[in-house]
């Protein structure tokens, strides 16, 4: 809910945009705090019982951009649209909470700062895949149900993904910016792994 724009990057890139990204970078800037009081919200409901729910909140705490704040919320849920025949129990489904949030500095005229904070649970149940030789399709190709799975893993998941990032940015003239990055990016995910949809 909170993305500004997106820009695609010829390779090789190097240090800044990502260490052996020969073949360029797809970049996904976030937008930046603002004194402005806005909120957002979108709902969207589909097939499966799929709810998807994004929210972005944005505005001054401190006045004269001494300090600006905004969140942003994604909750996803879906049913599984997939049946396991070992398991007799639907898989594929979808559980996912995400959340961002941003503060903004003006320090002095010329330097600014913006800490950015975001973090994503995953509970959904792992990829189940569909094997191309069914019990009751030919062997050797279909036709196959695409809806069904043979893999008899237990559904477990509990990726985590989190990450900051601190922005200096101080502004030396009218043609040059002076700009350092520091962030750290971390990620915990236990999860149960199938990838040929057989028991």
């Amino acid at each position: 809910p909170d993305l500004e724009r997106v820009e695609v990057l010829r390779g090789p890139q190097g240090t800044l945009y990502g260490r052996n990204s020969s073949a360029g970078a797809i970049r996904f800037i976030t937008k930046d705090p603002t004194a402005e009081r806005t909120g957002e919200i979108g709902l969207t409901y589909g097939t499966f019982d799929n709810l998807e729910l994004k929210a972005r909140m944005n505005g001054a705490i401190l006045s004269d951009d001494r300090l600006n704040g905004s969140l942003s919320i994604i909750r996803h849920t879906r049913d599984g649209w997939q049946y396991s025949v070992p398991l007799k129990r639907r898989v594929n489904d979808l559980n996912l909470t995400v959340v961002r949030g941003k503060l903004s500095s003006r320090l002095s005229d010329r330097l600014t700062a913006t800490f950015s904070a975001d973090a994503m649970w995953d509970r959904s149940s792992q990829s189940y895949y569909t094997p191309v030789n069914q019990p009751d399709g030919r062997v050797g190709g279909g036709p196959t149900n695409p809806d069904l799975t043979w893999s008899d893993t237990l559904p477990y998941n509990k990726t985590t993904v989190y990450g900051g990032s601190l922005t200096l940015r101080y502004q030396i003239d009218d043609h040059l910016t002076l700009k350092s990055v520091t962030a750290v990016r971390g990620m915990h995910g236990p999860i149960y792994y199938d990838n040929d949809g057989v028991t």
